[in-house]
């Protein structure tokens, strides 16, 4: 695996403050509060990632690991699982690099080049045994489907979303669910898809179709366990 260090500040700067413009007049007007602008409307795109995060692997200055693609371009590496991100930085012997969990949406804003996505191996045997004639897969993520239709569910929310999962065992623990509502579980099927190729057929999307990905069981509990930890060293402090 050939490793570049591509620059990305996902750990700093995520926040963008805007630009003050100064404006000069003859006659200075009294001061008006300030409206605050409007935010537009978040996109199908944007909404289907919101609440999806992945793993990169960083170094002090903020460098991320990479690798060289097949165009000879510098893709940068983005692990579906903990599990991939830890398997790579033994890979390329990547002592000085740690783990981040960071959203999607921050990744995409933030790097305007190629991405390399990689799921863990264990991900990735579980989605050539659900089909193997494809091609193999380097990042799984999943649908749930009944006779060919992706099924829906509806959160506490009451939104009503389908779910694309980057773990087997909860798409797994899905199919039970819905058999245990009565749905035949002889028509329930898990899909595996590559990741990437999901993306592709997301982002041109106009409408909201209730696609929404899910960050994967391994990742969430990494994030837990932060804001655990964060909450214990608050705790601590006098």
């Amino acid at each position: 695996m050939k490793t570049i260090l591509a620059s990305l500040g996902l750990a700093t700067g995520l926040a963008i403050s805007p630009l003050a413009i100064a404006q000069e007049a003859a006659t200075p007007a009294p001061a008006q509060p300030e409206q605050p602008a409007e935010a537009p409307a978040p996109t199908a795109f944007q909404k289907a990632l919101a609440g999806l995060y992945v793993t990169v692997l960083q170094d002090a200055e903020g460098g991320v690991a990479s690798v060289q693609n097949e165009a000879e371009e510098s893709a940068i590496l983005v692990f579906l699982t903990p599990e991939a991100a830890q398997a790579a930085k033994t890979d390329m012997d990547g002592a000085d690099m740690s783990a981040q969990v960071v959203p999607m949406m921050a990744v995409l804003a933030q790097w305007n080049g190629p991405i390399a996505f990689e799921g863990s191996a264990s991900e990735i045997e579980q989605a050539k045994t659900l089909a193997p004639e494809a091609e193999g897969f380097t990042a799984p993520a999943y649908f749930v489907t009944s006779e060919g239709q992706e099924i829906q569910i509806q959160t506490q929310t009451g939104e009503a979303i389908t779910p694309i999962l980057l773990s087997h065992d909860q798409a797994v623990e899905m199919t039970k669910q819905l058999e245990s509502q009565g749905l035949d579980g002889s028509k329930v099927e898990i899909v595996p898809m590559e990741f990437a190729a999901v993306l592709d057929q997301m982002v041109g999307m106009k409408q909201d179709l209730g696609y929404r990905l899910l960050t994967h069981p391994g990742t969430a509990a990494v994030i837990q366990a932060q804001r655990e930890a964060a909450q214990t060293t608050e705790g601590g402090q006098p």
